[in-house]
């Protein structure tokens, strides 16, 4: 018969349930049982499901983790972008020790780190210290706290860490400065380095953001190899989400038009400025800036555009498939009417009337080998009275 010690220790190895998301919009659930190589293992209600990575858009845990109690007294972002709060930080050798609020020991190479803070800022004094880390160096680059609550900087080599005191080396002289004193540390970094592209976004509790290169799951621990480095292992029901779209996908939202072109109904020559930055595409955002909102369910990205604006992107050859959820801004009623025009390479590729009265549609298109995407949302049959489109998690997929 199961003791209650062993009835726990069962209960804490079992599978998280989780639900993912792919690429093509369709949604499982069940028990995560491995990330190996490229390919993820739910134990579904229908049996074993493999999905490989490149067709993942998230993972989330069912039951979201519980807050740590631990507070953060650093803060840490590496080469590649990953953000780590940390409870208890110590240098010595060219290594960095952090405990991390979930208590994981993390160890990271300081040529891997772009800036440790070991101070809570106000805003002003972020942006001082954010402007600091950004400037050209030769060396590692001290920040200190004047008495004044101002910050200065100086340049050198950092040789060590500890709770009391930061060895630093100055003019060719090493010096002890009072670790109270330290606003925090810039690393020098010898030349640029192409970093391994991250396979997706890990985010835990505790605040902690990382870009992994590669993933393991062993007895219901997540490891996660960061693009920058360093390995970070964490108990699964630490998992907040694992994200995807940055290695599998690109929003509309996040891209820069090669050009955007908005025509008003009625034109008398010139455009008037003032009506072009009126009437000018949205990103993320209705076109009265407000959320995004089709089939009652809220997107956070996507684009608003009025009638009669074009849009052109210039795509790279990885990407395969345009997908959006498309209507009318429900906010408007039964107002709108559009067509809406989707163009690659200068052939056309989809094209449907869409009105305030109709529902929003599923938009799936094959966009390989196009090198120059279109979108026109041209004028319908009722002027241009709210003709305001919404194209809801509008993404390039690869």
């Amino acid at each position: 018969m199961w003791n209650s010690l062993a009835l726990a220790s069962l209960l804490l190895l079992a599978p998280a349930e989780v639900t993912i998301e792919s690429l093509d919009g369709s949604r499982t659930t069940g028990q995560l049982i491995s990330l190996s190589g490229d390919i993820l293992t739910v134990e579904s209600s229908d049996g074993p499901v493999e999905i490989p990575f490149q067709q993942l858009l998230t993972v989330q845990p069912i039951t979201p983790p519980d807050p740590l109690p631990a507070e953060a007294s650093s803060w840490i972002e590496l080469l590649d972008g990953s953000l780590l709060e940390a409870t208890a930080v110590e240098i010595k050798e060219g290594t960095l020790e952090a405990t991390i609020r979930s208590g994981a020991r993390v160890s990271i190479k300081t040529r891997n780190i772009r800036h440790t803070r070991l101070v809570e800022l106000d805003p002003e004094k972020l942006a001082d210290f954010q402007q600091i880390t950004k400037a050209e160096a030769e060396g590692d680059v001290l920040i200190i706290r004047r008495p004044s609550g101002a910050l200065d900087e100086l340049e050198g080599i950092v040789h060590s860490l500890d709770d009391t005191i930061l060895v630093f080396e100055f003019d060719d002289e090493k010096i002890q400065v009072e670790r109270t004193k330290i606003a925090g540390i810039r690393y020098f970094q010898a030349g640029s380095r192409k970093l391994p592209e991250p396979r997706c976004l890990v985010s835990l509790a505790g605040n902690v953001t990382l870009f992994a290169a590669t993933l393991e799951l062993a007895e219901q621990q997540l490891t996660v190899t960061c693009s920058a480095g360093p390995k970070v292992t964490i108990p699964l029901d630490h998992l907040v989400k694992l994200d995807f779209s940055a290695g599998n996908l690109v929003y509309l939202s996040d891209l820069e038009p090669e050009t955007i072109k908005w025509t008003p109904y009625l034109s008398t020559g010139k455009v008037n400025e003032r009506l072009t930055r009126l009437y000018r595409p949205r990103r993320d955002r209705t076109l009265s800036g407000k959320a995004l909102v089709l089939s009652n369910q809220s997107f956070p990205k996507g684009l608003a555009i009025h009638s009669r604006t074009e849009m052109t992107y210039r795509l790279t050859d990885e990407f395969q498939v345009f997908q959006s959820l498309v209507g009318i801004d429900p906010a408007l009623g039964e107002n709108g009417d559009v067509d809406l025009v989707v163009i690659g390479n200068g052939k056309q590729l989809f094209r449907k009337k869409i009105t305030g009265k109709d529902e929003a549609i599923e938009l799936k298109i094959d966009v390989r080998g196009v090198s120059r995407l279109t979108i026109l949302v041209d004028f319908g049959e009722q002027l241009d009275i709210g003709d305001h489109l919404l194209l809801c998690n509008a993404r390039l997929t690869k």
